[in-house]
């Protein structure tokens, strides 16, 4: 973590870095791993996308 606004913090898998936000496709996902980061760290991942893009 380097400290910037445009990371949180998501326990048990590291730092969401918002400003690296990308997509991927379905196909290059070699496996689920039945985990997810949570909905509270999710809803702050949400909002500070939609803060970084302007909505």
């Amino acid at each position: 973590m380097r400290g910037w606004l445009s990371e949180i913090d998501v326990a048990g898998f590291g730092v969401a870095q918002a400003h690296l936000a990308t997509t991927i496709s379905v196909d290059r996902v070699v496996e689920a791993t039945g985990a997810n980061v949570g909905p509270v760290a999710l809803r702050q991942i949400r909002e500070l996308i939609s803060d970084l893009i302007g909505l």
